[in-house]
């Protein structure tokens, strides 16, 4: 028959047994309470006590031996005194208790609290009960700078955010003493021994915060580049985790760190000694053998150098066989924008800091878009072939363009990509001559064909329109339609264009509208002068006539327009300025209510097909270019149209604009 076990060791066990039955209950409770506080309000809610139980009846356990039977009752005893000493104790403070009772679920002592913790409604109510005075914003967690958050992976991240959302548990905890002092200190009869107790609790509390403040920096910064870590070990913590001031410290450590590279000089490199393999000095008569990888009897071929050097770096991607898998190479960080490896770039080239967002400005916002899907290709083709991005030769340029040629990059792609990498690399990038004649290549492979081959009649959609009339009866939707699709026939502008119309520079005379665009457009340059729209009144026409709709559409939004000076507004509340996109889409709908093939034809073809009406009817290519905002010297516009450069005086302004109403 097996030993029994001593009576202490039963007497652990089942207190064991007794605790986990306690805290299964407690959770019971707690949820069963929660899911019936909204009936229960405005009454004193009984709360549970495990102590309050009765103590569990226990048999003893049968046994042939008398003195295992005595051990049994003396555990029982033991345990039956346990029970009873802690429902005396419970009876002392029940007065408490059932204080704490009528306002809370579950009795607020140490043990419960590290056990299951408090409601979310509950730590929310005390977070938003003791927030940090407004005198002492460095008590509360400082934020993870918006610089950091976007170099850090996921990962850091989570955490970081875990430890912050601590902090801001230990700053409310924080505010609470200081609460409680600065009410003490109000009081006539202070305690020293009480302010001292809390004082010292303040101090212990802060410190935790500053200790965790550290811990977050330094799980970040084992994450960063070397040269950056020992620079921003030196900031300060504020209301942000590596201080305020953390663009400039990032300017002051790149400066750093290039100068640094300038002065140092290159370590002494040994030379490669070539071993050779020795030979017995004994056999004269020996030969080498023939090389590997030639029979012998057979010649050397000679290898062209071209792809030697090809060779050397690139070597295609060999074809698996079965069964063999692809070992991929390892994802490369995270792209960090296109904006910011131009700034990188220029910062490399020695451009001052205080230049760098001067030189920015210079490309626009659809040149930067245009450009960052090319950096980021180019960003992972160096990555996987370990290259510096910034100080690349023009082979690896030659076969990073050849992988996209290859990938099915149109003409147009490849040449946006090569101003893109001639911004990060320099200017000779497009000056030199192989990558000159690899674009010669591309051209004749894969020419670059015109959008439209041919074009819509203006007479289809200047019919539509004249049945949109009187213009005062419209809606300011059709109204809207119909003014942005006439400015587009007569002017040949760009929907940027009508976009920057203003109000205020409109001049109304008797025979003539006359609008300035002083904001900057495409075609800007440095010298040349902003377009102004000149437009006659069509009184024998006043269906199709782009005037009287444009004052029309005037007087309609007078009352709309909440101080916007911008002439097109927008069709709802609150009738703000509209952007280019959304003239794109009024003049596109109408096209499409037109009979016009939308699916081929967008809003910019008005450019094409009023001008080429234009030409059809006669009117001088000078006065075209200089109508719609093509550059005087464009050789390109007089070449597709085949008519030979006329000059023509400003008098002859109205000319075009007749063109397209007077059929």
């Amino acid at each position: 028959m097996p030993k029994r076990k001593k009576c202490s060791e039963d007497y652990e066990h089942l207190l064991k047994k007794m605790k986990k039955l306690e805290r299964k209950i407690l959770r019971a409770s707690r949820r069963s309470s929660e899911s019936t506080s909204s009936d229960r309000s405005g009454v004193n809610e009984s709360v549970y006590n495990p102590q309050d139980m009765e103590p569990l009846s226990l048999e003893p356990i049968a046994s042939t031996s008398a003195a295992a039977d005595a051990a049994d009752a003396a555990a029982l005893a033991a345990v039956r005194a346990a029970s009873a000493a802690a429902e005396t104790e419970n009876q002392l403070n029940s007065d408490a208790q059932n204080a704490l009772s009528s306002e809370m679920p579950l009795p607020l002592d140490d043990e419960t609290l590290a056990i299951l913790g408090l409601t979310k409604e509950i730590r929310k109510e005390l977070q938003n009960k003791y927030l940090p005075p407004a005198n002492s914003t460095l008590v509360d967690a400082p934020a993870l700078n918006p610089e950091i958050k976007a170099a850090v992976s996921d990962a850091v991240a989570k955490r970081d955010k875990g430890i912050e959302i601590k902090q801001k548990q230990v700053a409310n905890a924080i505010s609470c003493i200081g609460q409680a002092t600065s009410h003490l200190l109000s009081q006539d009869g202070k305690n020293p021994t009480l302010l001292k107790l809390l004082m010292d609790a303040n101090r212990i509390l802060c410190d935790c915060q500053y200790l965790d403040s550290v811990t977050r920096r330094n799980f970040i910064l084992a994450t960063l580049k070397k040269d950056m870590r020992d620079q921003l070990q030196t900031t300060k913590i504020d209301t942000m985790l590596f201080g305020k001031n953390f663009a400039e410290t990032i300017k002051t450590a790149k400066a750093i760190s290039k100068s640094g590279a300038d002065l140092k000089s290159n370590p002494n490199i040994k030379p490669a000694t070539k071993k050779t393999k020795s030979f017995p000095p004994t056999n004269l008569n020996w030969k080498a053998p023939p090389p590997k990888g030639r029979p012998p009897g057979t010649q050397r071929t000679q290898q062209p150098a071209s792809q030697k050097i090809t060779a050397l770096k690139y070597t295609p991607t060999p074809q698996l066989r079965d069964g063999e898998q692809r070992h991929s190479h390892p994802a490369p960080p995270d792209y960090p924008g296109g904006r910011r490896i131009i700034r990188e770039s220029l910062l490399r080239r020695r451009v001052p800091p205080a230049s760098l967002d001067i030189m920015l400005s210079s490309l626009s916002d659809n040149s930067i878009k245009q450009y960052d899907a090319c950096l980021k290709k180019w960003y992972r083709f160096c990555h996987i072939n370990n290259i510096d991005i910034f100080e690349a030769s023009i082979p690896q340029v030659m076969y990073f363009l050849t992988e996209n040629y290859n990938s099915g990059s149109q003409y147009g792609t490849l040449n946006s990509c090569r101003s893109a990498l001639s911004l990060i690399l320099g200017r000779q990038i497009g000056n030199d001559d192989r990558i000159k004649r690899l674009f010669k290549g591309f051209f004749r492979l894969r020419p670059p064909l015109p959008k439209y081959n041919v074009t819509w009649d203006t007479s289809l959609v200047l019919d539509h329109l004249s049945s949109w009339f009187p213009n005062e009866e419209l809606l300011l939707e059709n109204l809207s339609k119909k003014l942005a699709t006439l400015l587009a026939l007569v002017t040949a502008h760009r929907v940027q264009t009508l976009s920057k119309i203003n109000i205020q520079n409109i001049e109304i005379k008797t025979n003539e509208i006359s609008i300035k665009i002083p904001d900057l457009i495409k075609t800007s340059r440095p010298g040349s002068l902003q377009p102004i729209l000149v437009l006659p009144f069509f009184r024998e026409k006043p269906q199709i006539c782009p005037v009287s709709t444009l004052c029309t559409y005037l007087s309609t939004t007078h009352d709309l327009r909440n101080n916007h000076t911008s002439l097109f507004v927008s069709l709802k509340k609150p009738h703000s300025a509209v952007t280019a996109q959304t003239l794109s889409r009024w003049i596109k709908s109408t096209l499409q209510a037109c009979g016009i093939d939308t699916s081929t034809f967008t809003a910019h073809s008005t450019r094409h097909a009023a001008s080429s009406r234009a030409s059809k009817l006669g009117i001088s290519l000078d006065l075209i270019r200089k109508t719609a905002g093509w550059s005087g010297t464009s050789k390109t516009f007089g070449k597709f149209y085949n008519r030979i450069i006329l000059t023509n005086n400003d008098n002859n302004q109205h000319l075009f604009a007749r063109s397209i109403i007077d059929d």
